[in-house]
């Protein structure tokens, strides 16, 4: 397989971002292609999320409503 794509986040405002990427892919001839969008909320070294995800497994989409939370070290 093969696979390539794009991301980018964008801080609007000191504590708020905006996260999008795409990728492409191809397994045995068959594309697979992820498209991500998500809010962040960040406070301190922690951060909550919110997003759609939409997913093409060669012929099948899925699409997904996506939670989260993450922290940095």
């Amino acid at each position: 397989g093969f696979c390539y794509g794009l991301s980018a986040e964008y801080f609007p405002g000191k504590r708020i971002s905006f996260a999008g990427a795409a990728k492409w892919s191809t397994i045995n001839t068959r594309p697979v292609n992820t498209y991500e969008f998500q809010g962040r909320f960040h406070h301190r070294q922690f951060f909550a999320s919110l997003g759609f995800q939409h997913l093409k497994i060669a012929t099948p989409t899925y699409n997904f409503i996506t939670v989260g939370g993450g922290i940095y070290l």
